[in-house]
């Protein structure tokens, strides 16, 4: 192979692009001839292959192509078979494609023509070149070569025994191999097939000979289609025929036409011939060696299976409000239901899956029972004259779920659904598809709806409680109704329905800064602080609920009663309203009192105390039929002194001396009705002997027996206390001070004697003793500074004197 440099790009553009044409065009021209009608193809070149000559020149056995495949001479009167060494060219090496011979009219070797075959004939010549003439073997090629001009009637009598002369016992095995053909060619068949899809059995898998004779040992498949499968799930089964019919089961699974396909392969297939093209009139015809064909057959029948609808329901709501619907959600299930097309016209109810037309209608009937005061034990069947509060039905076309009629719940109570497929309540068309009725059970759980009765409570704070103090008992009275009369006394049924609540729970809310309202201070309940419960069985009827000791209101604010029903199967749960102000009350703040004890008082003098009231809630005087009253009571104290206090007006320390002053009986005391808050004033109360007072005040209510000391002062307080004391003497004015410098000083005169007080302590109070006394040590000091003065004055005048006289003197 010779090379030449690359050329350039420019220079090579055109000669490619040429290149480029007339190979596309050669690509154009080659699919249109490819997608032309199929021309007698060719096969490749033929040689002998086993076989030999006889010594006059002929030649028994077959012929093989480059690729294989083998053949045997036909007889039809040709002269040259392929590689004839005497042919001189006139042998063809291609042949046409073999096609299917009806008829033959055989050539002797002689040249005469032999009567023409067909029919059964030309079967037989096919089994022998499928069976026996696809060989490699010298006397199975010879033989089948004999083999053929028998069958055909075209033999003459040195023929058999030349071929014994080439390959030994090819004259018998000839005539063995015709026995076999007639005994087992074709033409075959393999419809005997049976199909029956009541009892999912198939007959007559196999294939027969020409004589109807079953032929063992050939492969064979069945495929299904339709609703079925083989006993394996499977839709195609193989297998090898037998001397007999086979037969097979099969497993329907809807309904519709069920097919089945059978295919026998590897048959004999009858004879065909090949045409040489190379050659001229003289050469041979080919018939093909080993050539196998397969016979198929179907069967079908129309499958109808029984099938066996499911329904399972549930409710749409189980808790349904009095004059609510009742609705049930009905799913139905069935595997294989038949979709043989709408039957009877279009179905009424579509479900979620099947649309119309689907599937065989089936239709349900549905009953709906009640109500009840109690659920009812689920059972099977429906008991006798139960009450009904609605019928309906629902058709359906396949599986799906779907909504019932509806019935409005017009009275409290249990309300169950009891649906059931009749198979003898649907149409003849119908009923042939419906193995057996279906009914769903009575009192089914999912089934069952309850319409609560609807309880409820009014209530009311008595009105002598709505203003009170910390720790004061509250009574709320409340009447509930709507309960059944029944109430609480159903147990409840095992694994379905519980039982009945027992109790209503009373809440003491609170306390609050603001009186609870909806718009200005609304409540946030489940997060309020609770001061007290109470819980009281969950019947109809007034109940009187008291919340006392650790269940009392204990701090000041607002407060508010909600009554509440968790609820149970029977019952709605429920609440009263935080809003509601007869359930509000105030626990108001505890009145206060202070007083203030005359502070001084002469023996036999009247004198009192003065409280002042303070009630900033105003709980004294309320409409609470409690009376409230100031009681002042006065201890005889003697000499004994007030508590000392701080700067923050507190008792620095008790003594216990003072605290048993007012443990004994008090000398006087008295009593002053209150209707609110102010200054009360005790009656006045005379002491004869001189000492202190000590006034004890307390604040009182009452009502009916009971007494209780809101507030009571402590003994000894010095705003508590009186000084009972005789008057001091009178004072005697002071003489005047003389002038020590111009005058001689005055005699001294004795001092009168004072006068004696009393062992109770001076007629003045502390205040005015007090004022005296800086009084007269203010006149002292002003004394002693004019004195100073003056003499500061005369010692001056004596010492400018001299001075000035030295001046003058200088």
């Amino acid at each position: 192979m010779t090379t030449s440099p690359h050329p350039s790009h420019a220079a090579s553009t055109r000669p490619r692009r040429t290149l480029a044409i007339v190979t596309f065009a050669i690509c154009i021209i080659a699919t249109f001839l490819g997608a032309g009608p199929a021309a007698v193809a060719e096969t490749s070149g033929w040689e002998r292959d086993a076989g030999g000559w006889t010594p006059g020149g002929s030649y028994f056995g077959n012929f093989i192509a480059a690729d294989g495949d083998r053949a045997v001479c036909a007889l039809d009167g040709a002269k040259f078979g392929p590689g004839h060494p005497d042919a001189d060219g006139e042998t063809a090496s291609t042949y046409s494609d073999p096609y299917p011979v009806s008829s033959l009219r055989p050539q002797r070797y002689d040249g005469r023509l032999a009567p023409q075959v067909s029919g059964e004939v030309i079967h037989e010549l096919g089994y022998v070149m499928a069976v026996f003439a696809d060989t490699s073997d010298l006397r199975e090629a010879v033989a089948a070569d004999l083999a053929t001009i028998r069958l055909a009637g075209a033999e003459l009598d040195w023929q058999g025994f030349e071929a014994d002369r080439i390959a030994a016992g090819a004259s018998a095995r000839a005539d063995a191999m015709i026995a076999e053909a007639r005994e087992n060619a074709g033409p075959y068949r393999a419809d005997d097939l049976s199909l029956d899809t009541d009892t999912g059995e198939v007959n007559g898998i196999g294939v027969r000979d020409a004589d109807g004779d079953w032929l063992p040992g050939y492969a064979w498949q069945a495929s299904l289609s339709g609703p079925a499968t083989w006993e394996d799930g499977s839709t195609t089964l193989e297998g090898t025929t037998q001397a007999r019919p086979g037969s097979r089961d099969l497993a329907v699974t809807g309904n519709g036409e069920v097919t089945v396909r059978l295919t026998v392969t590897g048959l004999p297939d009858a004879l065909h011939r090949m045409d040489p093209l190379d050659g001229d009139a003289s050469s041979q015809r080919l018939f093909p060696a080993g050539r196998r064909q397969s016979v198929e057959s179907s069967v079908s029948a129309t499958a109808i299976v029984g099938f066996h609808p499911g329904i399972s329901t549930v409710v749409a709501q189980e808790r349904v409000d009095l004059g609510d619907e009742l609705v049930d959600e009905v799913t139905v299930t069935g595997e294989g239901w038949a979709t043989v097309g709408e039957i009877g016209g279009q179905a009424e109810g579509q479900g979620e899956e099947q649309g119309a037309g689907e599937g065989v209608p089936v239709s349900f009937e549905g009953t709906l029972y009640g109500p009840y005061d109690r659920p009812q034990p689920e059972q099977l069947s429906v008991p006798a004259d139960q009450p009904v509060a609605g019928t309906t039905s629902l058709t359906v076309t396949g599986p799906g779920t779907y909504p019932s009629e509806a019935f409005v719940a017009s009275e409290p109570g249990f309300y169950t659904w009891v649906w059931a497929m009749r198979r003898e309540s649907q149409s003849s068309e119908v009923r042939q598809y419906l193995s057996e009725d279906v009914t769903t059970p009575f009192f089914e759980r999912p089934e069952t709806a309850t319409v609560p009765h609807p309880a409820m409570a009014s209530s009311q704070v008595d009105p002598a409680d709505q203003l009170i103090l910390p720790g004061d008992s509250v009574r709320d009275t409340v009447v509930i109704t709507g309960f059944p009369d029944d109430h609480p006394e159903f147990d409840g049924l095992d694994g379905s329905w519980s039982g009945d609540e027992p109790m209503v729970t009373h809440r003491l809310y609170g306390p609050f800064e603001q009186r609870p309202n909806e718009e200005t201070h609304p409540v946030d309940l489940p997060n309020a602080q609770v001061a007290g419960q109470v819980r009281t069985p969950a019947v109809n009827g007034e109940v009187s609920v008291l919340f006392e000791g650790e269940a009392a209101p204990s701090s000041v604010g607002h407060y508010v009663i909600v009554t509440s029903f968790d609820g149970d199967a029977r019952v709605d749960p429920w609440q009263t309203s935080p809003y509601d102000e007869a359930e509000m009350l105030q626990v108001a703040q505890v009145p206060t009192v202070t007083t203030q004890a005359q502070e001084v008082a002469a023996p036999g003098e009247p004198f009192g105390d003065v409280a002042q009231v303070s009630d900033p809630d105003g709980v004294i005087g309320a409409d609470d039929g409690w009376e409230w009253s100031v009681e002042f009571a006065a201890y005889a104290a003697g000499d004994l002194a007030p508590l000392d206090l701080d700067s923050d007006g507190h008792v620095v320390a008790e003594r216990p001396e003072v605290a048993a002053v007012c443990e004994a009986e008090p000398v006087a005391g008295s009593t002053v009705r209150i209707e609110g808050g102010g200054q009360v004033e005790s009656e006045p109360v005379t002491v004869s002997t001189p000492g202190n007072v000590f006034w004890v005040e307390r604040l009182v209510r009452e009502r009916g027996d009971r007494r209780e000391v809101v507030g009571e002062g402590v003994c000894g307080l010095p705003n508590e206390s009186t000084a009972v004391s005789a008057p001091a003497e009178p004072v005697e004015p002071e003489a005047p001070v003389e002038d020590r410098t111009s005058a001689e000083p005055a005699p001294e005169q004795p001092t009168p004697p004072a006068p004696e007080l009393a062992e109770t302590g001076s007629m003045l109070g502390p205040q005015e003793s007090w004022r005296l006394t800086a009084v007269a040590a203010l006149l002292v000091l002003l004394g002693l500074m004019s004195l100073s003065w003056q003499e500061r004055l005369h010692h001056g005048t004596r010492r400018a004197g001299p001075a000035q006289h030295a001046r003058h003197r200088g």
